[in-house]
């Protein structure tokens, strides 16, 4: 900025106001440029969900359910302007992956804390944790049932299992699986019609939080008469779900966020 440095022709006293009035434009300057270039000052945060009760609901134009409650009250604590946006979870991902230092901070409720994640967006403490998971299956009694051994499932090379793309059941769960010996089906499909694809016979059992298992029998009703739910032993512990936003958000909202988590969470 070339005119803050022409020189000084005046009085000794004048010349050190001039000076001291430029540097201090100077300050001024850089800290509107650094607020101008912040990624708060690109709009409002973009909090992302997808309808998925009993976890994220919109209901009377409120963001509510057991994850979508504390992220809500938490953005309202913070006291910072947000809306809140229905995606797709690998749209969410996608738009948290490509988030530019210009562009507004966008945030997804209710995400799983992994290492790969970590590489392009930031977390904050945990706004809820999963039961363990459930197995919806349209398998008789003597294949499958309550108090079974997790290895029972895993070992069985004649089944076929219904997983959804991209989707995590956590670190430990996501481990087992991957060493299972069952045949592997995928879909982009939400979880009502992966649950109405096993009542239909077409694959014989899904994996699901036992949160979800009332939504789905709500919804589906009679469509889910010939399935069953069964808790096997050695099934791990539900993961810790949290608040997941891209890299251009400051390190201080983060911290504010959790601040206002710790008051929102039971």
């Amino acid at each position: 900025m070339a005119e803050w440095r022409r020189p000084c022709h005046g009085r000794a006293g004048v010349c050190v106001a001039q000076q001291a009035l430029r540097l201090w434009m100077l300050l001024f300057l850089g800290l509107a440029g650094l607020l101008v270039g912040s990624p708060a000052a690109a709009g409002p945060v973009l909090l992302h969900i997808h309808d998925r009760p009993p976890y994220n609901m919109i209901r009377d134009g409120r963001l509510v359910g057991l994850t979508g409650t504390p992220a809500m009250r938490a953005f309202e604590l913070v006291g910072i302007s947000f809306q809140v946006a229905s995606f797709p979870s690998a749209r969410q991902l996608h738009m948290i992956q490509n988030a530019r230092d210009d562009s507004p901070v966008n945030c997804a409720v209710g995400w799983f804390m992994r290492p790969e994640r970590q590489r392009f967006a930031k977390f904050t403490q945990p706004i809820y944790q999963d039961s363990a998971h459930v197995v919806l299956t349209n398998l008789p009694p003597e294949r499958l049932r309550d108090g079974d051994p997790i290895a029972s499932l895993l070992n069985d090379a004649s089944l076929v299992a219904l997983f959804k793309q991209g989707y995590s059941f956590g670190t430990e769960l996501d481990a087992l699986v991957g060493t299972a010996k069952f045949n592997r089906r995928e879909t982009s499909s939400d979880n009502v019609s992966m649950a109405r694809m096993v009542a239909l016979g077409r694959v014989d059992f899904m994996l699901t939080a036992p949160e979800e298992v009332r939504g789905l029998q709500e919804v589906l009703g009679l469509a889910l008469a010939g399935t069953r739910v069964v808790r096997l032993v050695g099934m791990p512990a539900g993961e810790k779900r949290h608040i997941m936003c891209s890299l251009n958000t400051p390190d201080s909202l983060i911290e504010r966020l959790n601040r206002a988590i710790e008051r929102a969470v039971p």
